[in-house]
């Protein structure tokens, strides 16, 4: 299941891509489509703050957790140009693991904790059976 993700070209799916391919084949989810940052935005700070409005107004649809399961979503602030914006989602594998993808590389396994200051909050989406 998770090594069907893994290796993925970020040009084929960028991070929250990622998380609607996994969401719709894994728990049958249907998760709105907002764009890549990275593909759109074109350091157009307009871009960025619409998204965020948009991911605020969907979030209502998120539940924010503590007792991290796999497939919650990990929102993540990346974009040290817009410290206080989550820019980043990867999905948890286990406890201290997640998969993620980026503009430097495919989609990987990596160390939830490495990214430990960057990280805004764990989240369960409502209708998940988590």
């Amino acid at each position: 299941m998770i090594a069907d993700y893994i290796g993925i070209s970020f040009n084929e799916l960028d991070c929250y891509a990622l998380v609607r391919k996994f969401y719709k084949n894994e728990l049958n989810i249907d998760l709105i489509d907002v764009g890549c940052y990275y593909k759109d935005y074109n350091n157009d700070s307009k871009f960025l703050l619409k998204s965020h409005l948009v991911f605020q107004e969907y979030a209502k649809q998120w539940q924010k957790v503590d007792d991290v399961q796999f497939g919650d979503v990990i929102a993540m602030r990346l974009d040290s140009r817009l410290p206080r914006i989550v820019t980043h989602f990867a999905i948890v594998i286990n406890k201290s693991e997640m998969i993620h993808t980026t503009i430097n590389g495919d989609s990987r396994i990596e160390p939830i904790n490495r990214y430990k200051n960057l990280i805004e909050g764990f989240y369960r989406h409502a209708d998940s059976n988590i």
